[in-house]
């Protein structure tokens, strides 16, 4: 999961940065999750997530 506080996309980090690698070998879905606050109005701006296409599942 990444939470920002700026308006970018929080799922590129995760998929540039790989944090998701250390389960792939889990046998498990893995969901990549963010989460984007308004610093201004102190809530929640946007939520994204989406299913890696893990092969090793």
């Amino acid at each position: 999961m990444e939470i920002k506080v700026i308006d970018e996309d929080p799922l590129e980090q995760i998929k540039t940065k790989q944090y998701y690698e250390k389960y792939l070998n889990k046998n498990k879905e893995i969901y990549l999750i963010g989460v984007i606050f308004d610093r201004n109005e102190r809530n929640l701006k946007k939520f994204v997530w989406e299913k890696y296409p893990n092969k090793n599942q």
